[in-house]
């Protein structure tokens, strides 16, 4: 049975790519080794579902249109700059939410509830989910040469980028290239 690698995401509008690639570029000054997310691949991960069989698509649909029927459209506000796990041993690079963050947090959960209902999930993921709403810019490749994006981050800690509506979801397959990932929507569905 063939196997795709696939997750569950918000797409970010355009005006907020923008502003996330402004300050990808304002990070990226110096001699760090970050790999920077392509601007047209951001988004939010609400799950991800790793490697699932193709033939069982229809479950996964099914699922998501259950785990977002008692959502309607809703804001968010991405503000402040951070790194996972620490600011002193940075792995990934990231953008945060604030205003919205309750509700993405209630629909990752209900998302994992439905797929667990579905079978597609484990309970233990569903218990163990701790969802931390955030946008991710760049992959720290090494900690040589980070002090001045570090500098930078810290500096940018309260930033306000901006607001965009939350309306839909998608079901995304991930690709792994040389290149890096390559995303494709295999379904939206409508909050």
């Amino acid at each position: 049975m063939a196997e795709i690698r696939a997750f569950i995401a918000v797409k970010i509008d355009e005006r907020i790519r923008e502003m996330a690639a402004s300050l990808q570029r304002t990070l990226s000054r110096g001699d760090s080794r970050v790999k920077w997310v392509e601007t047209n691949n951001l988004h939010l991960t609400l799950k991800f579902l790793g490697d699932i069989p193709e033939d069982n698509l229809p479950l996964y649909y099914q699922a998501l249109e259950r785990g977002v029927s008692d959502f309607s459209p809703f804001k968010v506000t991405f503000q402040g700059l951070g790194a996972f796990p620490n600011l002193k041993r940075p792995r990934v690079l990231w953008m945060g939410v604030r205003e919205g963050k309750e509700k993405l947090s209630a629909l990752s959960k209900s998302i994992s509830s439905s797929l667990v209902q579905a079978s597609l999930l484990e309970e233990k993921e569903l218990k163990s989910n701790r969802f931390s709403p955030h946008l991710t810019l760049g992959r720290v490749r090494s900690q040589k040469n980070l002090e001045d994006t570090m500098e930078i981050l810290k500096d940018k800690q309260n930033i306000l980028v901006g607001t965009m509506e939350i309306n839909q979801i998608h079901l995304i397959k991930s690709t792994l290239t040389p290149k890096g990932p390559q995303y494709k929507v295999l379904k939206n569905f409508s909050l």
